[in-house]
């Protein structure tokens, strides 16, 4: 759902009170100072959430221009085990990131997206490894649940259903844990032929034991015996863990192990898009890693809140804290509304069969179907154009649902 100007007017007063609010506590010698408000030290922006389009690459409702780009792993690393080297080659519609950007730029048009420049762009919430149980909604692998939904990416299949040991043996999943029901909902799922070279997953720890080095996620015994305990382990905690590619059942041996935080503590602005955990009200809880703190002011947009609940959240990060302006829930027919979308220029056009390829900005091509798009406009090639549709499983095709000329 994008946001209108009467969402946006509304978030920019709320802001304003928070602002107010917090500045106030503070010069009562109490409260939080607001790190993000001009020459407090927030600058520029935070955003996270799923891929959905390119041309630089889009991430909520909003253009980031990555030419310039630094594009890393969750653990800093710019060099993957099992992609190379990560450049703005190595996104994908539907992967779950991280970007730190310079001011955003709010939308000229209505309907349009607001822009911002990225300067870091940090691949997260990844599992990576075999498959061992397959139904038409879900999957199963390295002894998790993950579940599928209408806006789910994949690629390699068409659907879950088509989804065996033989097209699907192995999967690189990205996707949201869920802590109401112990699952993951996945944003993208990639079948892979061949074996990676290494086992990923994350998770919250519980059943820690310290003398035995072990502990569980989601049912999964894990040790990290030889491994030095990173800082903040502790039940509750969620890790990132890496394994052999020759682990199969029982015990999983740890390779690797850390414990998830978040690197960015203060911007002007932030948007988090997500699964609530460790809820305790609709004034306090955390989105995929984010502290999240309301108000009374803060405009919500949500019939009932709770762990487990999918959400978009705006505002400001202070001290590591995200100060909301609003909370929007997502609900499943949003989901089912959502889209991928392209920005690039025309070739190969054939008027004829109404399909066209597209390139971007950054050299990505789709091939594009608009053969449902009732009022196309008048095609060429060497024009811009922006492509809005669904992603097929190919992950190269784009049917086409929206077409418009030039780009905002």
């Amino acid at each position: 759902m994008k946001p209108t100007f009467i969402h946006l007017f509304k978030a920019r007063i709320a802001w304003l009170v928070i602002a107010g609010l917090m500045a106030t506590l503070a010069a009562c010698g109490g409260g939080t100072s607001v790190a993000g408000d001009p020459g407090s030290g927030g600058t520029g922006s935070y955003s996270s959430g799923a891929v959905s389009g390119f041309g630089s690459v889009i991430l909520n409702n909003t253009r980031f221009a990555d030419s310039a780009a630094t594009v890393e792993n969750e653990d800093g690393e710019t060099v993957d085990a099992d992609k190379g080297a990560l450049s703005t080659s190595s996104l994908q519609m539907g992967m779950i990131v991280e970007v730190e950007g310079g001011t955003v730029t709010a939308a000229t048009v209505s309907g349009g997206l607001a822009t911002s420049t990225a300067e870091v762009i940090r691949i997260t919430n990844q599992l990576l490894g075999p498959v061992d149980d397959f139904s038409s909604s879900s999957l199963g692998m390295l002894g998790q649940h993950i579940d599928v939904n209408a806006a789910t990416v994949l690629e390699g299949v068409s659907s879950l259903a088509e989804a065996n040991s033989s097209n699907c043996a192995y999967a690189e999943v990205y996707a949201y844990f869920n802590s109401a029901t112990l699952r993951y909902a996945a944003s993208r799922i990639a079948c892979l032929s061949g074996q990676p070279r290494t086992y990923r997953l994350f998770g919250p720890v519980s059943s820690l034991d310290t003398s035995a080095s072990t502990f569980s996620v989601n049912g999964l015994t894990v040790s990290y015996a030889g491994l030095t305990a990173p800082s903040g382990l502790a039940n509750g905690a969620t890790v990132r863990i890496r394994l052999a590619n020759t682990w199969t059942s029982g015990t999983a041996a740890a390779t690797r192990l850390a414990v998830r935080t978040k690197t960015v503590q203060s911007t002007q602005s932030a948007t988090v898009e997500g699964l609530i955990t460790h809820y305790t009200s609709k004034f306090s809880f955390t989105v995929n890693g984010v502290p999240v703190v309301a108000t009374s002011s803060t405009e919500f947009e949500t019939e009932a809140l709770g762990n487990g609940s999918r959400v978009k959240v705006e505002g400001k990060l202070s001290n590591g804290q995200l100060l909301a302006q609003s909370v929007e829930e997502i609900s499943d027919s949003d989901l089912e509304d959502e889209s991928q979308e392209a920005i690039g220029t025309i070739s190969n056009l054939n008027t004829s069969a109404q399909t066209f390829t597209l390139t971007t900005s950054g050299g990505r091509s789709f091939s594009v179907d608009y053969t449902g798009v009732s009022d196309a406009p008048t095609l060429t090639d060497g024009a811009m154009v922006e492509v809005e549709g669904k992603l097929a499983s190919d992950g190269t095709t784009i049917t086409a649902t929206e077409l418009e000329l030039g780009s905002d």
